[in-house]
């Protein structure tokens, strides 16, 4: 009996591989079908079509062209904040507005940020600086990665409405830009008539290490809306909360839209930002290393451990059930030979009855 139940589990065994095989190459087919689905989801979401449409009127306009024949344009700088205001004081406005280019207006945006933020931000006597705090922060995720990759959109875009420049830059409150990153990327994109041109980044990670950034065309981690210059006629592509969603920083969201509609796009192999990197932004990288921005390698990791642990879910309950087949059958066995030994017992009895009675004498008939 257990040569048998071993045979068979061997054969099941067998079957629940092929099948494991089976649902493994499925499984990869989904994977590809939903890469493909949420690829096809975030154009509709950014409006890539309208996107297009409107960037093809906007070169036709005379305001356009402004931007690459005017002298000495005016160059806004968008700095979002929210609490570190220290580091905006002492690290990035200072760089900013010490800028070759000197014909710039500075707009720091609160993200609901504190009332006593706005004063400190007042005490600065430069009058190209001007300070707007919008009512209240977010809204973002609940969950802290989400809620980083979504950090500033608000007041990103609310730079972008209020922008009177002809071009526009942006630099985060904890970053600093190069003596002359304003004036590098601003004659780069005049005399190629880019749209939107970056240049190399000197990234500060957080234990510490330097490390020297910029690839062409953009890579997600290779670029940052720090290193970049954009033409203002292209303030509507705007960025999105809703990439978060699709595990996209806000920043690499905007950049790939500019890149699927057909946008200008030069890269100045220069360094032009000192860039201090957030932890969260090495996880981040790390995370799409493999390259996809729409199903990470990430998720596709936790696919192929969801799919081991139903093929070993599944042998347990073989196992089991068939563990629980061999304890039924070792109680029947049991059962069985209990049932055996009963009818022998029983018989042994009848035999011992039939033996007696035969050797009882007879009794004699009365006449």
């Amino acid at each position: 009996m257990t040569d048998l139940i071993c045979s068979e589990f061997d054969k099941l065994n067998a079957s629940l591989g092929s099948l494991a095989d089976h649902v493994r190459a499925r499984d990869a087919h989904i994977a590809a079908r939903l890469d493909q689905l949420l690829d096809a989801l975030l154009i509709v979401h950014d409006a890539d079509p309208a996107a297009r449409r409107r960037l093809n009127q906007l070169r036709l306009h005379d305001e356009y062209d402004a931007a690459y024949t005017i002298q000495d344009p005016l160059v806004t700088v968008i700095i979002p904040t929210w609490q570190r205001v220290e580091l905006l004081l002492n690290r990035a406005l200072p760089s900013v507005l010490s800028q070759s280019h000197a014909n710039l207006e500075v707009l720091i945006i609160g993200d609901g940020t504190s009332e006593s933020v706005g004063r400190a931000i007042a005490r600065v006597s430069d009058p190209r600086v001007r300070f707007e705090n919008l009512t209240y922060r977010g809204p973002y995720s609940t969950d802290p990665r989400r809620s980083w990759l979504a950090a500033g959109t608000p007041p990103m875009n609310r730079g972008l409405a209020a922008a009177l420049g002809h071009w526009i830059t942006f630099l985060g409150d904890d970053d600093a830009f190069l003596t002359d990153h304003v004036e590098r990327l601003l004659e780069h994109a005049r005399r190629h008539r880019f749209e939107f041109v970056y240049g190399r980044i000197n990234a500060i990670r957080p234990d510490g290490r330097r490390e020297d950034l910029g690839t062409f065309p953009p890579q997600l981690g290779q670029i940052q809306l720090q290193a970049s210059l954009l033409h203002s006629g292209l303030r509507f592509y705007e960025l999105e909360l809703g990439h978060a969603l699709f595990g996209i920083p806000n920043d690499w969201g905007f950049i790939t839209r500019l890149m699927r509609t057909g946008v200008r796009i030069g890269m100045l192999d220069e360094p032009v930002v000192d860039y201090w990197a957030s932890p969260a932004a090495e996880d981040t990288a790390a995370a799409h290393e493999s390259d996809s921005w729409s199903v990470s390698a990430l998720s596709a990791a936790e696919r192929r451990e969801a799919a081991a642990r139903a093929h070993i879910a599944h042998l347990e309950q073989t196992v089991n059930a068939l563990q629980e087949a061999n304890r039924s059958s070792a109680n029947r066995e049991e059962a069985a030979r209990d049932q055996l030994a009963r009818y022998a017992e029983e018989i042994a009895s009848l035999r011992a009855d039939v033996i007696r009675q035969s050797a009882e004498p007879r009794s004699t008939e009365s006449t």
